[in-house]
């Protein structure tokens, strides 16, 4: 190993800038909070990062896990008004002190100060590891109180988590990268109990969320505000001075969003994202930063943030969101977009492009949004069950009435280059009837039936209405051409 590669591998101090390790504005505020509780102990935490982002070492999770038992065990020393721990052989000690000061005949407050004293340390010597933690979680605390419940839960929860690391750090378990993301990621969020440190926290918000420009000492308040998650939301849903925006965007604010949420009975929910409002609200006030914004969002399967990024879209001209449409096109394959408007929104996007003259972007929306599929797994499993093989059904990534619904919302691409948009509902037509066609095997043997179905181009009870995707590319295919026809002159 070089000198200069040496030097990538030394982590830095956590006040250095130019550390190698981007923690999110969260991991700053709970990092910078440590170190000025405890100098050093920021040291550990931004250990754990640090250790993980070295992936050339084999040894990565095993010494994160190092520093984030580390990190949990000098917590109390952080904050010395929590009760040492001292063992019960401690405690004896303290005994013979008292016997030795009642020789001395002592005052009645000399003796009693010392019973006290040797009280003390038998109550914790007698206290449980998840007392101890509790009491850590009641110190920390420096402003309203968590409940008795919270702080038995994260003092539960420490515990546990401790052990797990113990196993992983001496090499008795062996976990992912991903997994061991995930743990710490909670651990944060215990940390976030613990840490409150502030008094009339609405009042100074409001304050804050008004500052006309936003210095860096500021942030550095809002973000010690922001530990706790509800007064993120309560930011993010109740401003909308734009001042703030450049500021929170470079403090990395809007580039991970809200994820998932999976229950315990195995239920998912896509929760919305606070900061979706805000970027809402500055769409008419910096059109520019917030279509920068939008179209650099991690990935998320959070459907929800989707649609609400897409609407937010619908508001900047649209010159601003070539590169957004890109992406966001991709999210109608998304497992949960199904119970939420984003196919509705993503129509109502092709629409507001095409309208707008931006009519390349529209197509490659429309063609995306419009496509169509084979679930193979699904086909197979219909061949096992039944016995035999069935003709398989092409599906949209929509609902059919959705789909219909898209196709009615797209129909301006027509207008803006007719024949382009009949070729693009010609293929996925064509495409529909090839699926079908190609997984029943032969390809010499002609096995589109569509006509036994339609048998009428027009809508006619002769037709069995029971193909309602090709019905409705049929009808819209239809209905299209027949436009065009009639708009040039000619006769249906």
């Amino acid at each position: 190993m070089t000198d200069g590669e040496n030097d990538n591998l030394q982590p830095k101090r956590p006040d250095d800038p130019e550390g190698r390790v981007a923690l999110s504005a969260r991991q700053t505020a709970l990092r910078n909070f440590l170190e000025r509780s405890k100098p050093g102990l920021g040291a550990i935490y931004y250990g754990v990062h640090y250790a993980l982002s070295v992936f050339r070492n084999p040894e990565n999770v095993t010494q994160a896990a190092h520093s984030a038992r580390e990190l949990i065990q000098q917590l109390h020393q952080a904050f010395p008004d929590i009760p040492s721990y001292d063992s019960q052989g401690r405690a004896y000690e303290k005994v013979a002190e008292l016997s030795a000061l009642y020789q001395q005949n002592p005052t009645d407050k000399e003796l009693r100060d010392k019973v006290a004293e040797l009280d003390k340390y038998y109550s914790n010597s007698k206290m449980s590891r998840r007392q101890r933690l509790a009491a850590i979680i009641e110190t920390i605390n420096q402003g309203r109180s968590p409940s008795d419940e919270d702080k038995n839960r994260a003092a539960k929860a420490l515990d546990e988590y401790r052990i797990w690391l113990s196993k992983i750090a001496h090499h008795g378990e062996n976990v992912s990268q991903d997994e061991f993301r995930k743990r710490l990621d909670w651990f944060e969020t215990i940390l976030e109990i613990l840490i409150s440190g502030y008094f009339d926290v609405e009042r100074h918000v409001r304050q804050l969320m008004h500052e006309p420009a936003p210095s860096s000492d500021d942030l550095q308040q809002l973000q010690q505000l922001f530990l706790r998650s509800a007064t993120i939301e309560f930011f993010f849903r109740n401003t909308s001075n734009a001042a703030w925006l450049p500021v929170l965007a470079d403090a990395g604010y809007f580039t991970r969003p809200i994820d998932i949420v999976a229950h315990p009975d195995g239920a998912v929910s896509c929760p919305s994202w606070p900061q979706s409002v805000y970027l809402n609200k500055c769409t008419s006030s910096a059109p520019q930063l917030v279509a920068d914004i939008i179209s650099k969002v991690e990935d998320t399967a959070n459907a929800r943030v989707h649609q609400e990024l897409v609407e937010i879209a619908l508001k900047l001209p649209s010159e601003l969101i070539a590169s957004f449409s890109k992406k966001a096109k991709n999210w109608i394959r998304d497992k949960y977009h199904t119970i939420t408007l984003l196919p509705t929104r993503l129509g109502e996007l092709v629409a507001k492009l095409a309208a707008e003259n931006q009519v390349d972007a529209a197509f490659e929306v429309a063609d995306t949004i419009l496509d169509v599929w084979l679930d193979e797994q699904k086909y197979e499993h219909q061949k096992k069950s039944v016995g035999f093989d069935l003709p398989p059904d092409a599906e949209a990534y929509v609902q059919d009435w959705h789909y219909d619904r898209l196709l009615a919302t797209v129909t301006q691409l027509g207008e803006k280059d007719p024949i382009r948009f009949l070729r693009l509902l010609c293929n996925k037509l064509s495409k529909t009837i090839r699926l079908e066609h190609k997984v029943r095997g032969n390809a010499d043997e002609i096995t589109d039936y569509t006509y036994i179905a339609r048998p009428a181009i027009e809508d006619n009870e002769q037709n069995s209405g029971t193909d309602r995707l090709k019905d409705s590319l049929i009808n819209h295919l239809r209905d299209a051409s027949v436009k065009f026809v009639r708009s040039t002159g000619g006769t249906p």
